[in-house]
């Protein structure tokens, strides 16, 4: 959604969005799904489309770009950007694929303090006494 919403404010056409599987850093503990990108636009909106996936709330980087020209009857000046977006993210499950929720054991909760100031019984009085 990020992604498309980027799209639409930079008034480029989205042709086609491959999004690869999720690939684990056991050294980063982050994910990373790389979406190959392809669209069509004008110089500008082509360049804030890349500025907005890089100021995403979402941690990505374009690393690979290829601008080629792709003039129509209508739009001589159209350009053709290919790009390729890693996006990060901690969570162990996500992207096209995987399966929700918890992919390794849950910790248990800890456990409630004993009494009610977490003192120890002998240390508790009673009001008045």
């Amino acid at each position: 959604r990020l992604m498309q919403n980027a799209a639409v404010e930079s008034s480029i056409d989205v042709l086609t969005v491959s999004p690869a599987g999720p690939v684990f850093d056991v050294t980063t503990g982050l994910s990373t799904v790389t979406n190959s990108i392809t669209v069509t636009g004008s110089y500008f909106a082509i360049t804030e489309f890349l500025f907005k996936i890089e100021t995403l709330p979402r941690a990505a980087k374009a690393s690979t770009v290829a601008i080629v020209p792709a003039p129509t009857d209508s739009d001589p000046n159209l350009l053709s950007l290919s790009v390729s977006v890693d996006m990060y993210t901690s969570d162990q499950s996500a992207g096209p694929g995987s399966t929700p929720g918890p992919t390794g054991a849950v910790a248990p909760a800890p456990a409630a303090p004993t009494g009610a100031t977490g003192a120890s019984p002998a240390a508790v009085t009673e009001p008045g006494a």
